[in-house]
C-alpha cells in the first residue's frame, strides 16, 4: 500500500448468501486488493482494499454466484469402490479419489486437494508424488484455505500437466470461472467434488480441538473423519 493512503476494507458481497469463499475473484485480481478475512463464526469473506483497487471488476465477471449458469444433466451415472480394501478403510467413502490421484500422477501429472497442516488447519495443498497427496484422502469437515492455488493450478496447465483437482462443488466451479477468465484449457484438469451440505466453520473446529486436548491433557496425534477401523461402515 503506497505512503498516506488508508486501507478501507469493503465488502465484496452484499449478503453472506452471496458468497460461497471459493476464492476466485482472490486470484484474478490483477492488482492483489482482495484478502479474506474470518467473519465473528469464523467463516472466511473476500474483501477489497479500497485502497489498492483499480475498478477492473474482474473479482465480479469469476463470481460463481454472480454468473447464469447453465443446467446441465450428468451424462451417466456409476457406483464406485476402490478394490483395495485396506485403502477403502482409510477414506471416508469408497476410496475412489485414490484411483484418479493415482491415474494423474503415473501420467506425470499433478494432484490437489485438502490436507491439514503442522497445526491441524485444513489448507488445499499441490503434490506429484503418493507420499505428497495420501495426505489428501478421506474427508475433512471444514472450509479450506485455497490461498493461490488457483494461480499454481493455472501455471501447470500452462506448462501442459495433466491435472486433478478435489475440493467442494463450489470450489471446484470458482476454479473453472478463472480459467475460463483466464483463457487457460481445462482439457487437462480433472476435477473430483463431494455430496456438500456445507463447510463447518474453521473457528468451531479449532476450538473442538483445544477442548480434546485440555480434556485428554496431551496434543493431537492424528485426526480421522468418519474413522472405519473398528465398525466399518456400521457406525
Amino acid at each position: 500500500m503506497k505512503q498516506g493512503k488508508v486501507c478501507v476494507q469493503k465488502q465484496l458481497y452484499q449478503s453472506k448468501y452471496d458468497c460461497c469463499g471459493c476464492s476466485a475473484c482472490y486470484s484474478v485480481c490483477p492488482v492483489n486488493a482482495i484478502r479474506f478475512i474470518a467473519d465473528d463464526e469464523g467463516f472466511q469473506y473476500p474483501y477489497i482494499d479500497k485502497a489498492l483497487c483499480i475498478n477492473c471488476r474482474k473479482c465480479e465477471s469469476v463470481c460463481p454466484l454472480k454468473i447464469k449458469q447453465e443446467n446441465l444433466n450428468p451424462l451417466h451415472i456409476y457406483a464406485v469402490k476402490n478394490r483395495n480394501e485396506s485403502i477403502r478403510v482409510k477414506s471416508s467413502s469408497g476410496g475412489a479419489f485414490s484411483l484418479f490421484a493415482d491415474y494423474i500422477e503415473t501420467n506425470g501429472g499433478v494432484i490437489y486437494g485438502a490436507a491439514f497442516d503442522e497445526n491441524y488447519t485444513v489448507r488445499h495443498m499441490r503434490a506429484e508424488t503418493v507420499e505428497e497427496w495420501k495426505q489428501f484422502c478421506g474427508s475433512k469437515y471444514v472450509q479450506s484455505d485455497l490461498n493461490d492455488i488457483f494461480s499454481q493450478i493455472k501455471v501447470d496447465l500452462q506448462n501442459g500437466r495433466e491435472v486433478l483437482f478435489s475440493g467442494t462443488p463450489c470450489q471446484i466451479d470458482g476454479l473453472k470461472q478463472y480459467l475460463k477468465h483466464e483463457r487457460i484449457s481445462s482439457d487437462s484438469l480433472l476435477t473430483c467434488d463431494i455430496v456438500c451440505h456445507g463447510v463447518p466453520s474453521p473457528l468451531i473446529w479449532r476450538e473442538y480441538l483445544d477442548y480434546l486436548k485440555d480434556a485428554y491433557g496431551r496434543e493431537i496425534g492424528s485426526i480421522f473423519f468418519r474413522d472405519k477401523s473398528q465398525l466399518g461402515w456400521h457406525n
